[in-house]
């Protein structure tokens, strides 16, 4: 089914299947969704008017530009089916994707923010009474505990410890949440983050796996300036910290603190910067390679003030921001605040809002940070003998960032089914655009990631994970109906590059019945093409196979020509051709019975066999 976008206002041309409040620069303003029959047979005029009436009401919520020009040269309706998403271009899904966000009644707009005699924006829904609770002792200490930062499945609580005396000054400390709920006795992280000099955590990944820290070190672990450094964990404990080098970083505050978006290649930063309102500001930085990023950008006046903007985190969803701030209206030095990212440029936000006097008061409030589920937040404050605390609160419904969905996995050595530390990335599948990145557990090789469930429901992506000595293997993930959230387990086998092993293109599809191979099947190809590129020796017989369904000499053909294709796109691209071979099996080599759709789908592959190594 087609879905059609008009504002509320055009002409009504049929019955409406969902009204949506929109955000942005006209609140009063709703989408109808129409189905593609509603909208079968109107007149060129008509469609005209409507797309005059989506430019002139609404064009916030496509990307700036001529929107005349986009509408006559793209599609101006909103395919909903997965068959058809594939085929959307970057414009499109920005669409749909705020569409989707605006459905759950996520994005923060007018008509749901009350706002006080004081001038203080609140949730206009936000319930009031909640009860803040200092954690135990365990965490706890008559020494200042602040930097509080939760891992994103509420299993780690790193922060910083700092005693009067001490000769390290500041250390990071880490808790584990224990199987009863309770945090266990937080303990120094230890070296090489913990050293002399003034040590503390700023962020730490989605999975977990990559910490950043304060200061820039050297290759011996020492403290040699200021800026940010990131640590991997390690088998044993965490590496040395490498330098995060920032182009053009410029930071004239007396601290920096920072945060790593869920997908590891955006970075938020408060600094004192060029262009800075005042005090610190927030800014973006996105990764240009393993340890470079970008020229940080200011995240703009709807966030940044004459004041200060500090402590920024980033929720699970990637969307939602909190941060503290001495700007905007609240009800102390430093009160906590919410936005809502509303485009990929990083720099339009919606209008923040205030976490209310149960979370906010005269003490200030920072170092903010929740759990990908929404349902407990933690904060630092004074404590009962003004010592600098951790604290908790159990967040309502108004507070909750946007659902994810969490893909869990372990990848394994395919021969061996022993656990590899492996680099992951997933992409969208349709046209190879990144998405994230991280790696594995270094001794259990397992990964986690965290994606927006409205950024991906009904969509399709890959996950890949990739190892020194394995061929690249990529998985699909079918997100449908998690509109709402929840977790996918997903294993991935690496093969070893090695004579005799046979590997799957996973990611490899044709049209029922034909040979052209598909656009969605590029980045796996190109992936093939770049380990024939590393390994000059190498020779391969990529091979073709069906199911049982048709006559058998027809199934035999089209698996000879799918292989052919394959061979094809590699030769084109320059490899030898000498080095590859094609053939086709048709139905004779089934991995599993032709017992089920699943099973046949199974069957239904391309794959390569290395012949040798020259």
């Amino acid at each position: 089914m087609l879905a059609f976008l008009q504002l509320i206002g055009a002409p009504c041309l049929g019955r409406a299947q969902t009204d949506v409040k929109v955000p942005g620069r006209f609140p009063e303003a709703s989408l109808r969704l129409l189905t593609d029959d509603e909208v079968a047979g109107k007149s060129e005029a008509d469609l005209k008017l409507m797309r005059n009436e989506i430019y002139a009401r609404h064009g916030m919520i496509f990307p700036p530009g001529d929107m005349h020009d986009y509408f006559a040269t793209q599609r101006w309706y909103l395919p909903t089916t997965t068959s058809v998403t594939s085929q959307l271009t970057e414009i499109e899904r920005s669409n749909i994707l705020l569409i989707k966000v605006a459905e759950q009644g996520a994005l923060v707009n007018e008509a749901n923010v009350t706002v006080t005699p004081e001038g203080i924006r609140l949730p206009a829904s936000l319930r009031r009474g909640l009860v803040k609770k200092r954690l135990p002792e365990t965490v706890n200490t008559p020494a200042d505990e602040s930097n509080a930062i939760v891992s994103a499945d509420g299993a780690l609580l790193v922060l910083t410890y700092s005693e009067k005396g001490s000769v390290a000054g500041q250390e990071i400390y880490i808790a584990e949440r224990l199987r009863d709920g309770t945090w266990g006795k937080a303990r120094p992280v230890g070296a090489p983050l913990n050293n002399y000099d003034h040590n503390y955590a700023v962020s730490i990944s989605a999975d977990k796996m990559t910490m950043i820290v304060g200061n820039r070190y050297n290759e011996r672990g020492r403290v040699v300036g200021p800026g940010l450094s990131s640590a991997q964990r390690a088998h044993d404990g965490w590496n040395i910290p490498t330098p995060m080098d920032i182009d053009g970083y410029e930071n004239k505050g007396p601290y920096v603190a920072a945060c790593i978006a869920p997908s590891n290649d955006v970075l938020v930063l408060a600094i004192e910067g060029p262009g800075t309102r005042g005090g610190h500001d927030l800014y973006v930085s996105r990764r240009t390679g393993a340890h470079t990023w970008s020229t940080p950008v200011n995240l703009g006046d709807v966030i940044n003030t004459g004041k200060e903007e500090t402590t920024p985190f980033l929720a699970a969803d990637g969307r939602t921001l909190f941060f503290s701030s001495s700007g905007h209206p609240g009800y102390g030095k430093l009160d906590v605040f919410m936005s809502r990212r509303l485009d990929d440029s990083w720099t339009s936000w919606s209008v923040p809002v205030n976490l209310g006097p149960d979370i906010n008061n005269d003490a200030g409030q920072a170092f903010y940070a929740v759990a990908a589920d929404g349902s407990v937040a933690y904060f630092s404050q004074p404590g009962p003998d003004g010592s600098s605390d951790i604290w908790s609160i159990e967040l309502p419904e108004a507070l909750v960032p946007l659902p994810t969905v969490a893909i869990t996995g372990t990848v394994y050595d395919n021969a061996t089914r022993r656990p590899v530390a492996a680099r992951v990335a997933y992409e969208r599948l349709s046209d190879g655009k990144p998405l994230g990145n991280g790696v594995t557990d270094p001794a259990q090789g397992t990964f986690t990631i965290v994606v927006a469930a409205g950024e991906v429901d009904g969509d399709v992506f890959s996950i890949r994970a990739e190892a020194e000595g394995y061929f690249p293997i990529s998985d699909t993930v079918q997100t449908s109906g998690m509109v709402q959230g929840g977790e996918i387990r997903r294993n991935l086998y690496l093969e070893p590059a090695k004579s005799g092993r046979t590997i799957r293109l996973n990611n490899v599809f044709f049209d029922v019945g034909k040979w052209d191979v598909l656009p969605e099947s590029f980045p796996d190809l190109d992936r093939f093409v770049t380990m024939m590129e590393g390994m000059p020796g190498l020779v391969v017989m990529i091979a073709g196979h069906t199911d049982d369904v048709g006559d058998d000499a027809a199934n035999l053909n089209l698996s000879l020509q799918r292989a052919r294709a394959v061979r094809e796109y590699a030769v084109q691209r320059g490899i030898d051709p000498s080095r590859i071979t094609a053939e086709g099996f048709g139905e004779a080599k089934p991995i599993v019975p032709n017992s089920s759709p699943e099973h046949r789908q199974m069957n239904r592959r391309v794959e390569f066999t290395i012949l040798r190594e020259k």
